[in-house]
C-alpha cells in the first residue's frame, strides 16, 4: 500500500550534514546568550565626597573607609572606589551648588555628604535634579524628612524628632521641670528641638526662654552675649543648646566668661556639640561635667576590624586616625561608604550596572543620570553589617533601628553615661555622671539670682 503525505507537508531529507550545520548554529547562539548576558563589571566607581571644614575627621573617615572597602575581598572584590572630593561652604549657597556640579561633571554614582542640614539641602537641588543620589552621614534636620522635596536623600543619622525624646527621657531622668533652650538661627539650630518643645509642654514642664542666635563662618566672631544674659536671668539652671560642633564650643566658652558653668549650672548639648573629639591634651575645668546625645559609633559587626584599621592610619596623613576610638561621626562617615559599597555590589550582581555618564548642571538640556533611580532604590535595600550599626533602613530612608549615646564631658573626652534606644528607651544603670563644678547632688533646675536687682519693701 503506497504511502500517503499529508496535503501541503513535505518531508525533508535529513542528513548529517544538515545536523552538523544545526548543531553548529546552536552552539553559536548560546554564545551569544551567554556573552550579552554576562555581567558588567567595571574595574571603578566614582563617589563625590563633599566636606564643610567643620571636622577634619570627615575626609579620614571617608579616605579610610574606600581603603577599608577596597582592601576586602567580599565587598566589591573586582571594583575599586575613587573619590572626588569638594569642600562646601555652608553660608555660601551659590559655592556649594558649584562644587557639587563640577562632581557631577566627573561621573560619580553617589554623593557623600556634606554634615550640615543646611548643606545638605543646598546640595540636593544638584543631586536630585541630576537624579544622583546623596547620602547624608549627620543630617538631622525633620524638614529632610520630605520625600517629595529631597527624593535622592538617604541618611545614616535619625531625625532630630528621634533626639528629642532622647532628650526628655534624659532630662526627666534628673527630675528637672523647667529649662532653657538655646540654638543657632540655621535650619539645624531652629527645627532640632520642636519636637523637644511639644513633648515638654505635653508633659506639664516650664520653659522659660528660648533664644537664638545668629552662626557665622568663624565661630569666634558669633554675638550671644545678649541671648547668654537673658538666659541667666530667666532662672532655670538646666540649658539645652542645640547648634554645630564648633559653634557650640564657642558658646560654652562664652558662657563660662559670665559665670554660667560651674556648679549648679547644667548644660545638655545635642549630637553636632557631643560629637566634637578635639579638644587639644585636656577639656578646660570650666566645660568639665557637659551632658551630651549623640548616635551610637560602636555596635556594628565592622567596628573592630575599622577600628583596628583606624588606628594603625597615620595620624599626620589621616588627621584624628591613630586613636582609640571612633568617634560616631567618624563612624557614621564610613558606614554611609559602606552603604554605598553594598548597593553596588547588588547593581553588578543583578547586571543592572550601567557606566556613570558625566552630567552637566549648564546648559538648556534637562540632565539626568538614567541609572539614578536604581541606584537610589538598592540603597534603601541595604541590610548589611556596619560600623555604628547594622545598616538598614526604612521608608523614610533613615535608620531602621535608631540608637544614642548618652555622653558626659570629663577631662579627657566624652565618656558615655547612658545609652537609649526605641525598644527599650534610655537606660543609665549607674548614673555615673560628673556635674559642672563637680557639683552634689543633682543641681536643682531653677535658682533665683537675686544679685545686682533693686528689691522694694511694702
Amino acid at each position: 500500500m503506497p504511502r500517503v503525505s499529508s496535503p501541503g507537508l513535505v518531508m525533508p531529507r535529513v542528513t548529517s550534514s544538515v545536523l552538523t550545520s544545526l548543531l553548529n548554529f546552536f552552539l553559536l547562539f548560546a554564545s551569544v546568550q551567554e556573552r550579552s548576558s554576562a555581567v558588567l563589571v567595571p574595574s571603578e566607581v566614582r563617589i563625590g565626597a563633599l566636606y564643610d571644614g567643620e571636622s577634619p575627621t570627615d575626609r579620614t573617615a571617608v579616605r579610610l573607609a574606600v581603603e577599608f572597602v577596597n582592601n576586602r575581598t567580599d565587598i566589591l572584590p573586582a571594583t575599586r572606589i575613587r573619590i572626588v572630593e569638594g569642600t562646601v561652604v555652608m553660608l555660601a549657597n551659590l559655592d556649594s551648588v558649584l562644587t557639587v556640579c563640577h562632581q557631577a561633571e566627573k561621573g560619580v554614582a553617589t554623593f557623600v555628604g556634606p554634615g550640615s542640614s543646611s548643606s545638605v539641602k543646598t546640595t540636593q537641588l544638584v543631586s536630585a535634579g541630576l537624579a544622583i543620589p546623596q547620602i547624608a552621614p549627620i543630617a538631622t534636620d525633620p524638614m529632610l524628612d520630605n520625600s517629595e522635596k529631597y527624593p535622592y536623600l538617604l541618611r545614616m543619622s535619625a531625625p532630630d524628632t528621634v533626639q528629642s525624646r532622647v532628650l526628655v527621657d534624659l532630662v526627666n531622668e534628673f527630675g528637672w521641670q523647667q529649662m532653657s533652650i538655646l540654638v543657632s538661627r540655621d535650619d539645624y539650630g531652629t527645627h532640632g528641638l520642636m519636637e523637644f518643645k511639644t513633648l515638654a509642654s505635653q508633659r506639664g514642664w516650664l520653659i522659660r526662654t528660648v533664644q537664638q542666635f545668629q552662626p557665622r563662618e568663624n565661630p569666634a566672631q558669633i554675638d550671644v552675649l545678649l541671648q547668654l544674659k537673658a538666659i541667666k536671668q530667666a532662672g532655670a539652671r538646666i540649658i539645652l543648646l542645640n547648634c554645630g560642633g564648633l559653634l557650640g564650643m564657642e558658646v560654652l566658652r562664652k558662657a563660662s566668661t559670665m559665670g554660667m558653668t560651674g556648679g549648679g549650672w547644667v548644660w545638655i548639648v545635642t549630637d553636632g556639640i557631643a560629637s566634637i573629639s578635639d579638644f587639644g591634651r585636656e577639656v578646660p575645668d570650666e566645660l568639665v561635667g557637659v551632658l551630651g546625645t549623640r548616635p551610637v559609633g560602636t555596635s556594628g559587626d565592622l567596628y573592630t576590624s575599622f577600628r583596628q584599621f583606624w588606628r594603625a592610619a597615620d595620624p599626620i596623613l589621616y588627621p584624628g586616625a591613630g586613636r582609640v576610638k571612633i568617634e560616631a561621626r567618624a563612624a557614621k562617615y564610613a558606614d554611609a561608604i559602606l552603604t554605598f559599597a553594598y548597593a553596588f555590589q547588588q547593581v553588578i550582581k543583578d547586571g543592572f550596572y550601567r557606566p556613570e555618564t558625566p552630567l552637566f548642571c549648564e546648559g538648556n538640556v534637562s540632565w539626568k543620570w538614567s541609572n539614578g533611580p536604581a541606584m537610589l532604590e538598592y540603597l534603601k535595600k541595604v541590610d548589611e553589617p556596619g560600623i555604628s550599626q547594622r545598616l538598614r533602613f526604612t521608608s523614610s530612608r533613615i535608620p531602621r533601628e535608631p540608637l544614642f549615646d548618652i555622653v558626659n564631658l570629663r577631662k579627657h573626652g566624652w565618656q558615655t553615661v547612658g545609652r537609649w534606644d526605641e525598644a527599650r528607651g534610655l537606660s543609665m544603670p549607674t548614673r555615673n555622671v560628673t556635674f559642672m563644678g563637680m557639683a552634689e547632688p543633682v543641681p536643682e533646675d531653677y535658682r533665683t539670682d537675686l544679685r545686682n536687682r533693686t528689691l522694694k519693701v511694702r
